[in-house]
């Protein structure tokens, strides 16, 4: 069982790898960065869904300095955590991502 998390979790490290590499030439073209807008757009929900750092933190299993980290922009979350973001913000990883193109 152990092994076979180990494996999930090196399969999703790798995934979250080639997402970056595949993206991050599109994202260059567009004159953004992978994440740029992520934390300005991960506070908004937050103030808008009324929830704190602490409270998200709680709902997907992670430390509140995590969602610190992320909201400034100092770090990105790992593919589970973003995942975990969606769900609990109810809100769609285009949205997060600001890849919504051409919509208002």
């Amino acid at each position: 069982m152990i092994e076979r998390k180990s494996e999930i979790r090196e399969m999703l490290f790798r995934l979250d790898l080639l997402r970056k590499k595949l993206l991050q030439p599109f994202f260059l073209s567009l004159g953004l960065s992978i994440g740029q807008g992520q934390p300005r757009i991960l506070n908004h929900l937050l103030i808008k869904d009324d929830i704190t750092q602490k409270e998200l933190a709680e709902m997907i299993g992670v430390h509140q300095k995590d969602i610190s980290r992320w909201e400034n922009g100092e770090r990105t979350p790992n593919i589970e955590a973003f995942s975990g973001i969606c769900k609990a913000l109810k809100t769609s990883a285009d949205t997060l991502l600001e890849l919504e193109i051409g919509k208002d």
